[in-house]
């Protein structure tokens, strides 16, 4: 207290570190030991005698990284809400009357290596798609999934879509990241 921000050191232990620079390697002897968590927690498991053996067990930390929320290389791989799987997807067009209607899409930030999502983007990038360029006219010779697969694809189809949208007379927003803050608020505006 008392200094000036461009002053104030930390320590090595109070800094934040990245899951890039962390491992599951500990230094015995100066020798490097991969240390797998879960294999770690099936071993103390069967070698327990006792609840009380556990307990003394789990006083330690065992991993480098929470385990239910990392991976060794990311984060985990969020389960969709029940709520999602509640409604069944629209397969006929719909005619839309209704002045308070909105549709809101996700957002694509330049600098993704930022992004909540950026996790999840780096995973569906393993199923790698080519750049395709189209029109409102354009008749495709690949699938939905390989043509949205790429991530220029995707954000080109949302522009033509918002165009058309928007065209409709349909309001039509598009969130910074991810639009579930933007949905809520969108529909919070919108009630009476």
């Amino acid at each position: 207290m008392g200094k000036k921000f461009e002053n104030v050191k930390f320590k090595r232990k109070g800094k934040v570190v990245t899951l890039a620079s962390i491992n599951s390697s500990v230094k015995i002897y100066n020798i490097s030991i991969v240390v797998d968590p879960h294999m770690l927690f099936h071993k103390l498991c069967i070698a327990k005698q006792s609840d009380d053996d556990l307990k003394a067990f789990f006083k330690f930390e065992l991993s480098p990284f929470p385990i239910l929320l990392f991976t060794g290389e990311s984060m985990r791989k969020g389960t969709k809400s029940s709520l999602y799987t509640s409604f069944s997807p629209i397969t006929e067009d719909v005619k839309l009357k209704d002045p308070n209607i909105a549709v809101i899409f996700d957002g694509f930030p330049d600098d993704d290596k930022k992004s909540t999502k950026n996790c999840e983007r780096l995973r569906r990038a393993a199923h790698f798609s080519l750049g395709v360029m189209f029109h409102e006219e354009t008749v495709l010779q690949y699938t939905k999934e390989r043509i949205l697969a790429n991530e220029c694809n995707k954000k080109r189809f949302i522009e033509l879509l918002k165009k058309a949208l928007q065209k409709a007379n349909i309001c039509v927003q598009q969130a910074v990241e991810d639009a579930d803050l933007t949905i809520v608020n969108t529909a919070i505006s919108v009630v009476p």
